[in-house]
């Protein structure tokens, strides 16, 4: 009963604004703005069907037609950054990942959408992306991100430590070699206690 209705919903929307868009289209006067919007009313309507399906590819290819007609929306690009990020692969993760920059960059001060951009990159497992996104959300007042911050920090320093000890340990490990050619630990070089031989 519920889908029904909403199916109603949805074709009473689309329907006249489907009729008044392409009566306006033959007049001379006609106001683009106003194309616009109804363009924006009608592909939303479908976005919502298809979602609520879950027809993906139809609702992506309705994201990406929203997207053409507003590409300065901060919001549309963060909820169209977690449609594809639901996907879960990692062309899915990496598409996501380039609405919510965009997004950031039209609104640098929403919080959740840094949240979001970094959780994401976590999945992609890229913590050094991850770690600013995270720290923007914290700073703009998303305090429910500072435990994955911290842990995402925590874990780069560690990264960094490991990292550290493996060159460390690989430079001593050539130093060695290079003071034992011979490549026998403790032999001798030859010629530095052979002297006592000649008395």
């Amino acid at each position: 009963m519920q889908r029904a209705l909403k199916y109603a919903i949805a074709y009473s929307m689309v329907v006249p604004a489907l009729m008044s868009l392409s009566c306006e289209t033959a007049s001379a006067e006609v106001d683009s703005a106003q194309i616009q919007k109804r363009k924006t009313v009608i592909h939303t309507c479908l976005l919502t069907i298809y979602v609520s399906e879950r027809k993906r590819p139809q609702a992506l290819a309705e994201y990406a037609t929203l997207i053409g007609l507003s590409p300065n929306d901060p919001k549309l690009r963060t909820q169209y950054g977690q449609y594809l990020a639901a996907g879960g692969t990692p062309a899915d993760f990496s598409a996501a990942a380039v609405q919510l920059e965009k997004a950031v960059q039209l609104d640098p001060s929403n919080c959740q959408t840094h949240g979001i951009l970094g959780t994401i990159y976590l999945k992609m497992k890229k913590p050094d992306k991850a770690l600013n996104p995270l720290k923007n959300a914290v700073s703009y007042g998303c305090k429910d991100y500072k435990k994955v911050y911290e842990e995402t920090w925590k874990y780069i320093q560690d990264m960094k430590r490991i990292e550290e000890q493996k060159k460390k340990q690989a430079e001593a490990k050539k130093l060695q070699q290079q003071q034992n050619p011979g490549g026998k630990p403790g032999a001798a070089k030859k010629g530095d206690d052979d002297d006592d031989d000649d008395w």
